[in-house]
């Protein structure tokens, strides 16, 4: 890859792969995974043992569960009920038999153009699996995180 700029670069690793550099090897915003963290990073297996040590429920100090996280520029249309999953359903699941398009439902938050992205990426299983890990789940070590590259 001498002598190859960024496009050639990228061209590359979406035709062919990571070249044996899985993107799991490296830690969000760390040298060489392409992405520059907002502040500390967060470390989702270190926080998920953490959380299941303690027998705590993961709460996201950049994210917290109050309006202003979502409606950070204006007041929220109406106010929210912030809820875990296991609060609105007793056996809730993050994927049946798959991920499929047609598992995507739009709320009220106004964000098609998060869920078209991700509506999308089920299409390609191999891409889907690379940006949702399929190691977390509802189930054995929930502890209230998950994680997306």
């Amino acid at each position: 890859m001498l002598g190859w700029n960024k496009n050639d670069k990228l061209r590359h690793l979406f035709k062919h792969g990571h070249g044996g550099t899985s993107r799991s090897d490296y830690t969000f915003g760390e040298r060489g995974s392409g992405l520059r963290p907002r502040g500390q990073v967060q470390d989702f297996y270190s926080i998920r043992q953490q959380c299941l040590d303690e027998g705590t429920l993961f709460e996201d100090p950049d994210f917290p569960a109050q309006d202003s996280s979502i409606f950070f520029s204006r007041s929220p249309p109406k106010p929210f009920e912030w809820k875990r999953p296991h609060e609105i359903i007793g056996d809730p699941q993050l994927f049946i038999d798959g991920a499929s398009r047609f598992d995507v439902k739009q709320g009220e938050l106004g964000d098609c153009w998060l869920l078209a992205a991700v509506a999308n990426l089920t299409l390609n299983k191999r891409l889907f699996y690379q940006i949702v890990p399929s190691d977390q789940s509802f189930g054995d070590n929930y502890a209230g995180i998950f994680h997306f590259r």
